[in-house]
Protein backbone atom coordinates (compact mmCIF):
# COMPACT_ATOMS: atom_id res chain seq x y z
CA UNK A 1 0.00 0.00 0.00
CA UNK A 2 2.41 2.25 0.66
CA UNK A 3 4.70 1.48 -2.44
CA UNK A 4 1.25 2.39 -4.13
CA UNK A 5 1.54 5.42 -2.50
CA UNK A 6 4.27 6.62 -3.40
CA UNK A 7 3.71 5.66 -6.93
CA UNK A 8 0.83 7.93 -6.90
CA UNK A 9 3.25 11.24 -6.07
CA UNK A 10 6.53 10.06 -8.15
CA UNK A 11 7.46 11.55 -10.76
CA UNK A 12 6.66 10.19 -14.64
CA UNK A 13 9.76 8.90 -16.14
CA UNK A 14 9.59 8.40 -19.80
CA UNK A 15 9.44 4.84 -21.12
CA UNK A 16 10.52 2.99 -24.49
CA UNK A 17 7.91 2.01 -26.35
CA UNK A 18 9.69 0.08 -28.98
CA UNK A 19 9.86 -1.10 -32.48
CA UNK A 20 5.82 -0.76 -32.51
CA UNK A 21 5.79 2.44 -34.99
CA UNK A 22 4.32 4.85 -31.98
CA UNK A 23 7.33 6.59 -31.36
CA UNK A 24 11.12 6.52 -29.71
CA UNK A 25 9.71 7.52 -26.59
CA UNK A 26 6.15 7.76 -24.82
CA UNK A 27 5.20 8.69 -21.44
CA UNK A 28 3.59 6.20 -18.94
CA UNK A 29 0.87 8.96 -18.21
CA UNK A 30 1.02 11.77 -20.82
CA UNK A 31 3.84 14.30 -19.12
CA UNK A 32 4.11 16.09 -15.77
CA UNK A 33 4.19 14.56 -12.33
CA UNK A 34 2.51 11.41 -10.79
CA UNK A 35 -1.05 10.71 -10.79
CA UNK A 36 -2.06 13.18 -7.88
CA UNK A 37 -0.70 15.49 -10.32
CA UNK A 38 -2.77 14.71 -13.37
CA UNK A 39 -5.72 15.15 -10.56
CA UNK A 40 -4.20 18.82 -10.17
CA UNK A 41 -3.08 17.81 -6.60
CA UNK A 42 0.48 18.62 -7.10
CA UNK A 43 3.35 18.99 -4.53
CA UNK A 44 0.54 20.15 -1.40
CA UNK A 45 -0.92 16.28 -2.13
CA UNK A 46 2.53 14.94 -1.99
CA UNK A 47 3.94 16.42 0.76
CA UNK A 48 0.99 15.09 2.40
CA UNK A 49 0.75 11.69 1.58
CA UNK A 50 4.49 11.17 2.52
CA UNK A 51 3.72 12.65 6.12
CA UNK A 52 0.15 11.16 6.54
CA UNK A 53 0.72 8.21 4.38
CA UNK A 54 2.34 5.59 7.56
CA UNK A 55 0.03 6.43 9.86
CA UNK A 56 -2.78 5.68 7.33
CA UNK A 57 -2.02 2.47 7.11
CA UNK A 58 -0.83 1.61 10.28
CA UNK A 59 -3.81 2.23 11.57
CA UNK A 60 -6.07 0.44 8.86
CA UNK A 61 -3.66 -2.62 9.43
CA UNK A 62 -4.48 -2.84 12.95
CA UNK A 63 -7.79 -2.06 13.01
CA UNK A 64 -7.99 -4.81 10.20
CA UNK A 65 -6.18 -7.78 12.52
CA UNK A 66 -8.36 -6.68 15.54
CA UNK A 67 -11.68 -6.71 14.09
CA UNK A 68 -10.64 -10.24 12.28
CA UNK A 69 -9.41 -11.02 16.27
CA UNK A 70 -12.80 -10.29 17.50
CA UNK A 71 -15.06 -11.61 14.49
CA UNK A 72 -12.41 -14.13 12.61
CA UNK A 73 -9.54 -15.39 14.77
CA UNK A 74 -9.06 -18.66 13.48
CA UNK A 75 -8.24 -16.82 9.96
CA UNK A 76 -4.96 -14.78 11.82
CA UNK A 77 -1.52 -16.00 12.00
CA UNK A 78 -1.21 -18.94 15.06
CA UNK A 79 1.24 -16.32 16.96
CA UNK A 80 -0.32 -13.17 16.55
CA UNK A 81 -3.34 -14.75 17.42
CA UNK A 82 -1.59 -15.89 20.28
CA UNK A 83 -0.70 -12.25 21.20
CA UNK A 84 -4.11 -10.73 20.72
CA UNK A 85 -5.35 -13.35 23.17
CA UNK A 86 -2.61 -12.41 25.58
CA UNK A 87 -3.04 -8.43 25.24
CA UNK A 88 -6.73 -8.39 25.31
CA UNK A 89 -8.06 -11.81 27.25
CA UNK A 90 -5.81 -12.61 29.00
CA UNK A 91 -3.92 -9.29 29.54
CA UNK A 92 -5.95 -8.65 33.39
CA UNK A 93 -5.71 -12.67 34.37
CA UNK A 94 -2.66 -13.05 36.61
CA UNK A 95 -2.42 -13.81 40.45
CA UNK A 96 1.70 -12.99 40.53
CA UNK A 97 4.62 -12.07 39.56
CA UNK A 98 5.59 -15.36 37.34
CA UNK A 99 2.18 -15.44 35.72
CA UNK A 100 2.33 -11.56 35.20
CA UNK A 101 5.43 -10.88 33.64
CA UNK A 102 6.18 -14.90 32.20
CA UNK A 103 4.12 -16.74 31.61
CA UNK A 104 0.13 -15.98 31.25
CA UNK A 105 -2.73 -18.26 30.69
Amino acid sequence: MLGLAKLAIAPREPVRVGNSGIGAYGDRRGGGGGVLEGLGLGEVARRRVERDSWAVFASVSWGAVMWLFRWHPDVLQPSLRSSMMYLYDNAEVWDGLRNFMWHNQ
